[in-house]
């Protein structure tokens, strides 16, 4: 089983070594084949190699986005993988991703696998849970009710998956990695959720997910494509209910340490 993972980056990130320090474990495991690669800029390769002599860097050329240096780091070499993942420069892999290469080995590379994540302040120490969804089923409800359940940190994506969903479209700026979702809700890929704290991921300021109006302007051209099968106000209603109920020790902490009960309200306040 070969694992790919990639980071894009443009060099300039504080935390890329706590990043490429995290994926290395899973690198020394003699039981998997992971390689790590950085995905960036021509004018940043000839620095990264020297900082990361043990790593492969991937020249993109000039600046295309975010996910389009994703598609090249997947292309690149021979472009043979299993399962894959993207790794932003300044989030981690936790010791609990061990569990989902686990999984990986005995999962069809027609699937999508997931498991939780934690955020992180700007420090790299504990901001709370991120609440993920447990019941693969709710995926689609949830999402079409407009409540996040999973996030790109933790996932690991079966090539079959990746052809299925079309890959990553460059097309987009923030929201690529819930187009290509959306992409595997239609095509009806398979999740599978992994109950392990496999990644965290860094709440801090600048970053390009916290521009909150462009990216609800790239969800509303993902809604408009569909989010799957369309889920009735049942079925939704229910979805939220067991989502909520399976995490109301984390709306419950939230609510008194600031009030932000959503993942995005929190976000949107702490970034």
């Amino acid at each position: 089983m070969t694992i790919r993972v990639v980071t894009p980056t443009l060099g300039a990130s504080p935390h890329l070594a706590e990043t490429v320090a995290s994926v290395r474990p899973f690198r020394e495991d003699p039981g998997v084949k992971l390689v790590h690669l950085l995905a960036c800029p021509a004018g940043q390769a000839a620095d990264l190699r020297r900082r990361f002599p043990d790593l492969e860097v991937v020249d993109e050329g000039e600046p295309a986005g975010l996910y389009a240096a994703v598609e090249k780091g997947l292309a690149a070499g021979d472009g043979c993988w299993d399962f894959c993942t993207y790794l932003n420069d300044d989030d981690v892999l936790l010791p609990g991703f061990a569990a989902l290469l686990a999984a990986a080995g005995t999962a069809s590379a027609e699937a999508i696998l997931y498991g939780d994540v934690t955020y992180l302040d700007t420090n790299g120490g504990p901001a709370g849970r991120m609440p993920v969804c447990a019941r693969e089923q709710d995926l689609a409800p949830l999402w079409q009710a407009g409540i996040t359940p999973m996030t790109q940190q933790g996932t690991l994506i079966g090539h079959d998956a990746w052809k299925a969903a079309g890959g990553f479209d460059p097309g987009f700026r923030l929201a690529g990695d819930f187009a290509f979702w959306a992409a595997a809700l239609r095509a009806g890929v398979p999740f599978r959720h992994c109950p392990a704290l496999v990644a965290g991921f860094r709440l801090r300021p600048g970053q390009l997910s916290a521009d909150r109006a462009a990216m609800e302007a790239e969800f509303a051209r993902v809604r408009k494509a569909g989010l799957g099968p369309p889920a009735g106000r049942l079925r939704r209603a229910l979805a939220i209910l067991r989502f909520r109920w399976r995490h109301r020790g984390i709306y419950l902490r939230r609510l008194l340490r600031g009030g932000a009960l959503t993942s995005s309200e929190r976000f949107g306040r702490e970034a």
